[in-house]
């Protein structure tokens, strides 16, 4: 009886418990529901996307993205996503959607999908007084910040967001994310016989006042290039390829081209970005290089449109004055320099919005009016809520050394897990324009760089000139708590350089060894290639390589016998380790006619032992898609290598028999290549010239027949080549 009344009060507790755990969990749950409420009604920040029922697909993918994705992978605040249609609320009635409904919001974004023929752009009411104003996206709400993605359909939109997706999804640490390029045209004008200073001296100001010390920068002045334009679009076109975050030109331009000299056109040389899916923000101060309202040819539209040269744009849709369009400009870095010391993410649209709430200082009303209203000519082509993958300024991440000595190996440690890149630069270089008064800098040479874990022990180049180098290092490391990753810099001081030559190094007398490849395929002498031109440098040694352009030691490529017209390649370089690195090179097809070339590159090592690779290559615009058909070496003695090279690489089937010149089969070798590659050898370890009985073959001339077909049969090569024994 005890044991079923002591079972009676157990089973009461038991219920009793189940309860009082019951309505704490609906309680938290109306509290959970409650905080997520009040989050939603005053906290959040909002993200409103207005297109037309054409692109819901993409709506939806890009909301998914912003409430669900970036939170999870960045650590970023959930976006309230919404969407609108054109078909739901015209233009007018989602004007006034935005002005009622989004008082309680924190920061707020509008995303239009679809160029001018789907959602129109709007007319500002200032522009009755400055007619540069045509059209902004600002006006549909100024408390929002506008971005626009210039499509036509549903696939360019969705080609484009996937370019945001994995833009954004991309944690491999890379330098390019944190490289700035500023390009600055010159001073002369063919329409005004003023020199034209300010487009170098707005460039220099944004790179001293706001950049220099927050982050890499590598500056291109036109004025360095005044009787060599070519050499600049060259450049630029293979700067940007290299890999850079951001990219910011001050000068004359439209929505066609780029400077009186035209060092970029639109026609030219958009097609020659490949950056290798390391897209580019552009800001762009010039006139009308985003004018697309019934524009076909518009500089922004092509860019974005092309896979990897552009996230995101930052440009004028009209003409605007040079003094109005720096005024915005310069806020515009000051505000990002600013959010450079802030720990959290920025968006860009937050740097754009700042920038434009900024007022003028020290105007005229008048003044004020006009900026405030030019402002509106400076639109966004992408996702105003893109996140800016700058890394932020932390001072803790490794000791200054006191010293950096010359000719010994030096050693740092970093105090956090991860990956790091270092880079040991010499101060800013200084320059003036000829017969002006104007000084202007660029960043100094680089003295060592490497990718690294947690310590890193280096040589800097023997016979540096400079008195004392700046240690640079990034670091990327996973946050333990969050599980999202923390990117950030340091900038050291000046530290004192010191000689003390270790006797023992001076023994390597060797140079770098270089290769060069077109399109994947390594150039030897009396290759035959065809467009497209993409070159790449390998460098390799037993020590670092020497970029420093101290003594003219620079990393050079030139064409033929013309070096004074050749590329300095020292800010192209990426390492690939700390004695190592690749160079990429794109030209336009106009670059080589058909004829043969001499391709010249020139490398030292940081103690001055230097080599020059020159290649003679042939330029044949008719090639076969299988081209340089050769057994080497030929004739042989020892053993011979089967080689070809595909101008459309592919998986293929490979059948080379060899024959006598009465026709009888000597030996056959077949290769199933799944792997697409362009260059193709066989046998891997060579024909040692022996036939199927293992027997060797007499000196003579025998023919080989080449077999190569596609995995779906189509032949691709069938024909009879010669091969010479001579032992």
């Amino acid at each position: 009886m005890v044991f079923l009344k002591l079972s009676y009060f157990l089973i009461k507790m038991y219920r009793l418990n189940l309860l009082i755990y019951s309505n704490m969990f609906q309680t938290f749950r109306l509290l959970c529901l409650f905080i997520f409420t009040l989050n939603t009604i005053f906290c959040e920040d909002v993200y409103v996307i207005y297109t037309t029922e054409e692109f819901e697909q993409s709506a939806e993918l890009i909301a998914i993205l912003h409430n669900e994705t970036i939170p999870l992978e960045l650590g970023l605040n959930a976006l309230n996503t919404q969407i609108k249609y054109k078909e739901e609320l015209n233009q007018q009635e989602f004007i006034d959607y935005l002005d009622t409904d989004f008082n309680n919001f924190n920061k707020k974004y509008l995303l239009i999908i679809g160029d001018e023929s789907i959602i129109s752009p709007i007319v500002p009411i200032c522009s009755e007084t400055y007619t540069l104003v045509d059209y902004t996206d600002d006006v549909f709400n100024n408390e929002f910040t506008a971005g626009r993605l210039l499509v036509k359909n549903n696939q360019e939109a969705l080609d484009q967001i996937y370019k945001i997706e994995d833009y954004i999804l991309n944690t491999d640490f890379e330098i390019w994310k944190n490289k700035i390029l500023l390009i600055a045209d010159d001073e002369h004008n063919p329409n005004n016989s003023n020199i034209e200073l300010e487009h170098t001296e707005q460039t220099n100001t944004l790179y001293n006042n706001h950049l220099k010390n927050k982050t890499v920068v590598n500056t291109l002045y036109g004025t360095d290039y005044k009787n060599n334009q070519p050499l600049l679009t060259d450049l630029i076109i293979n700067t940007i390829n290299s890999g850079v975050n951001l990219i910011n030109y001050i000068g004359h331009g439209s929505s066609t081209h780029l400077s009186h000299e035209d060092i970029f056109l639109i026609d030219r040389d958009v097609d020659l970005i490949n950056t290798n899916n390391r897209p580019p923000i552009w800001v762009v101060g010039t006139c009308s290089f985003g004018d697309y309202k019934d524009n076909e040819t518009s500089f922004a539209e092509k860019i974005l449109k092309k896979p990897d040269a552009g996230i995101a744009i930052l440009a004028t849709t009209a003409g605007i004055g040079y003094i109005s369009s720096f005024s915005y400009l310069n806020e515009f870095y000051n505000q990002l320099s600013q959010q450079l010391e802030i720990s959290s993410i920025l968006r860009i649209g937050d740097i754009i919005k700042d920038a434009k709430n900024e007022h003028p200082k020290n105007v005229s009303q008048a003044e004020e009016s006009l900026l405030n209203c030019t402002e509106h000519t400076y639109q966004l082509f992408g996702d105003p809520a893109l996140p800016i993958m700058l890394s932020k300024k932390d001072n803790n991440i490794f000791e200054e050394p006191a010293k950096i000595t010359i000719g010994e190996q030096n050693s740092l440690n970093v105090n956090y897990e991860g990956t790091s890149y270092i880079k040991i630069v010499t101060n800013d270089i200084e320059h003036n324009i000829d017969n002006e008064s104007l000084q202007y800098q660029s960043p100094g040479g680089t003295l060592f760089e490497a990718y690294f874990d947690n310590q890193i022990d280096y040589y800097i180049p023997i016979d540096i000139t400079a008195e004392s180098a700046q240690i640079i290092i990034y670091n990327s490391r996973v946050n333990t708590r969050s599980n999202n990753y923390i990117n950030t810099v340091q900038f050291s001081n000046s530290i004192a350089l010191e000689q003390n030559i270790n006797q023992q190094l001076l023994d390597d007398i060797n140079g770098p060894e270089i290769k060069l490849y077109n399109n994947d395929i390594e150039l030897i002498d009396n290759t035959s290639i065809s467009y497209p031109y993409s070159f790449k440098i390998e460098i390799t040694d037993n020590l670092p390589i020497n970029i420093s352009g101290d003594h003219d030691h620079n990393l050079l490529f030139w064409i033929n016998d013309e070096r004074e017209n050749s590329i300095i390649l020292n800010n192209l370089f990426n390492p690939s380790s700390d004695t190592s690195g690749t160079v990429i090179l794109n030209f336009e097809d106009s670059k080589f006619e058909e004829t043969a070339y001499y391709l010249n590159v020139e490398s030292f090592d940081i103690l001055n032992n230097n080599t020059l690779k020159r290649i003679r290559i042939n330029i044949n615009h008719n090639l076969d898609n299988i081209f340089n058909v050769y057994n080497f070496p030929n004739p042989f003695s020892d053993r011979t290598f089967f080689t070809f090279h595909m101008k459309n690489p592919e998986p293929i089937d490979i059948a080379v028999t060899v024959i006598s010149k009465t026709g009888k089969k000597i030996i056959t070798f077949k290769e199933s290549i799944d792997d697409i590659k362009a260059y193709h050898v066989l046998p891997e370890s060579g024909w040692d010239g022996t036939n199927k009985n293992n027997k060797k073959l007499n000196n003579g001339t025998y023919l080989y027949h080449l077999n190569i077909k596609t995995k779906t049969g189509n032949t691709l090569h069938d024909k009879i080549h010669k091969l010479t024994v001579l032992k």
